[in-house]
């Protein structure tokens, strides 16, 4: 039998650039006649500017690197989208993905036909595995979405606070939500100067959606069953 999980990311750092603050500083100070680099003390009122007025490229000296687990392939798929990342994940090329966990939403851990239907599929996985003619890398055709995988990302300052502001807004699936939202976390303990100013539109009491705005009530409380 297969094993179907709820959504729960987990986000760990696994290295980051130290005093990103001053990183940041010295980069700056680079562009500003008549400041040499040495002179240069950190500046957290800079990167708040320099993040709100979108001149972000100092922003870029600040490398993080995320080992995010328990995800879905789904989820890693929409990570994947911001192209100015450096992402590994796990490979379904070689590996055999028959004893994988699956993770999906609350409303799909003992709804019957979504049982059903991953293990339907795995269990076709399974056999084509098995098939002496039939390669891994042709029968991972029939993983499912829910498949977890393991996810390294090395971003630097600039484009996590795009991808987190992007992601985490009500209007992407409740797994990046909650991914976005975890990773911003940690984020946090690692750049505060930066990521305090990182949020949602929304929460900033605006929506750049348009007619396919979110109902944010109703999304808000989705995410609270899984706190």
């Amino acid at each position: 039998m297969v094993k179907i999980l709820p959504y729960d990311p987990k986000v760990e750092i696994i290295w980051s650039t130290p005093n990103p603050v001053e990183v940041v500083t010295r980069a700056c100070s680079n562009t500003q006649k008549g400041i040499f680099a040495q002179e240069v003390s950190p500046n957290a009122a800079l990167v708040k500017f320099l993040y709100n007025a979108e001149h972000g490229s100092p922003l870029e000296h600040a490398v993080i690197s995320f080992d995010i687990t328990q995800i879905s392939r789904a989820c890693a798929d929409q990570l994947r989208t911001h192209r100015i990342t450096s992402p590994t994940m796990s490979s379904t090329h070689y590996q055999d993905h028959s004893d994988y966990p699956h993770r999906v939403s609350l409303a799909m851990v003992d709804e019957p036909y979504a049982v059903n239907s991953i293990n339907c599929a795995m269990a076709m996985y399974h056999k084509c595995v098995a098939h002496r003619d039939m390669l891994k890398e042709d029968a991972r055709q029939l993983l499912p979405l829910s498949t977890e995988v393991r996810y390294i990302l090395t971003v630097n300052a600039q484009s996590l606070a795009h991808m987190l502001y992007t992601r985490m807004c009500y209007r992407n699936t409740i797994e990046t939500i909650l991914c976005a939202e975890r990773m911003h976390r940690a984020a946090m303990t690692w750049f505060p100067e930066l990521f305090a100013h990182v949020g949602r539109s929304c929460d900033e009491g605006s929506c750049k959606e348009g007619k396919m705005r979110c109902d944010m009530a109703q999304v808000h409380e989705r995410l609270l069953q899984y706190d």
